[in-house]
């Protein structure tokens, strides 16, 4: 049936379908929820990005502050080898996911005491973009350092936590300083007992230095004096409180050229140490090191040494063991020996044979045997995240 409706004047007329009307308001309905749809994913968008920011910033500071507490800590590895460091040293890091780079700069040199003043920086890029896609993260941080020479608590010419043993009245040990610039000290430090001992001639006809020339304070015997030796005989043998120089047999040992040049004073460590021991490294032989050349620096030696002929050595000398000297030969600096006492190791007496044999106390061969051991130092209260970036 067609529809029909009135019109006012009486007649009839047709009724027709209004189309179109539910299509517009579908239309307006998708459009709304549309909008509704690309404002949500906006807001979500914002968020994402917002915390991909934050999450970057606090990951780019985290690695510029790794950046810097390395070069206080490890500027060896960092390539960093001047000693003191130089006017200006950089390096670049890189890693997976962006790099940091370290910038460490004089801004003040060494006044009479006062120290040289640096700045040092670290600044890090991350690269790699969260799920916000925002640009790469940067952030910097410094801190004002000071450069702290390396020390070391000198008590005598030799210090032998095992005793020494004499043979014959040739040869000398001298805590008289030979650099002149400190006062004398005992020729030599070792327990009570077994104490020094000598055959043939007076003491005093080998040792001199300050009163006592024997030294028998530090304790009792070997085990009640290992103590009292300030040495961190177990972080040098681990390798943790000290960064060597040159790691023998692993590495060369220093060549004739190298201790020709009076600006290298390394530190060696010779690994042979006694195995089995749970301070020292699996493998190390525990066997005696032979001195192969004369030469300067920190010399450490894990297990035994042996100088022999005419060497010389100029320096701080560590040794675990024995020193067996051989010949006529010196060391100027301060021996330290038997130090794998502190580890409860049998140690024998120290036996110096005959033969005109010099040990003697000298503090400028100390200064710059332990400047190798020199760190920066940062002043308190001057870190911070703004130091300006161009």
């Amino acid at each position: 049936m067609i529809p029909t409706r009135f019109t006012e004047d009486g007649r009839t007329a047709i009724a027709r379908e209004r189309r179109g009307v539910a299509m517009g308001m579908v239309i307006m309905f998708l459009f709304v929820l549309t909008a509704a749809l690309a404002a949500g994913f906006a807001v979500n968008l914002g968020e994402r990005r917002a915390d991909d920011a934050a999450r970057q910033a606090a990951q780019t500071l985290a690695i510029a502050e790794g950046g810097l507490e390395r070069a206080l800590v490890d500027r060896a590895a960092l390539g960093f080898t001047a000693t003191p460091p130089a006017a200006a040293e950089s390096t670049r890091v890189t890693f997976t996911g962006g790099y940091y780079d370290v910038t460490v700069t004089r801004i003040r040199p060494a006044v009479g005491n006062a120290p040289a003043l640096y700045v040092v920086r670290s600044h890090a890029v991350r690269t790699k973009s969260g799920t916000g896609g925002e640009r790469n993260s940067e952030q910097t941080v410094s801190q004002l350092v000071t450069w702290q020479t390396g020390s070391m608590t000198v008590s005598s010419a030799w210090t032998s936590l095992t005793g020494i043993s004499k043979n014959g009245a040739s040869g000398t040990i001298s805590g008289v300083d030979g650099c002149g610039a400190k006062a004398s000290l005992p020729a030599v430090s070792v327990p009570a007992v077994p104490g020094y001992s000598q055959s043939g001639g007076s003491i005093s006809s080998v040792l001199s230095g300050a009163t006592p020339l024997v030294d028998t304070t530090k304790g009792h015997t070997a085990t009640a004096m290992a103590p009292n030796v300030n040495i961190d005989w177990a972080g040098i043998a681990k390798g943790t409180s000290i960064t060597a120089t040159v790691n023998y047999p692993t590495q060369s040992f220093p060549t004739t050229a190298q201790m020709s040049d009076t600006t290298y004073w390394p530190i060696i460590v010779v690994n042979n140490g006694p195995t089995g021991n749970a301070n020292f490294a699996s493998g190390q032989s525990g066997t005696t090191f032979d001195l192969p050349r004369q030469g300067h620096g920190l010399l450490i030696i894990l297990g035994d040494l042996t100088i022999s002929g005419s060497d010389m050595w100029s320096g701080i000398v560590l040794v675990g063991g024995t020193v067996t000297s051989n010949g006529n030969n010196s060391v100027n600096g301060s021996v330290v020996s038997g130090l794998n006492t502190k580890f409860g190791i049998s140690v024998g007496v120290e036996a110096i044979g005959n033969g005109n044999k010099h040990f003697q106390y000298n503090s400028c061969s100390v200064a710059l045997a332990t400047g190798a051991l020199g760190a920066l130092r940062p002043y308190g209260n001057t870190w911070s995240s703004s130091w300006p970036t161009f």
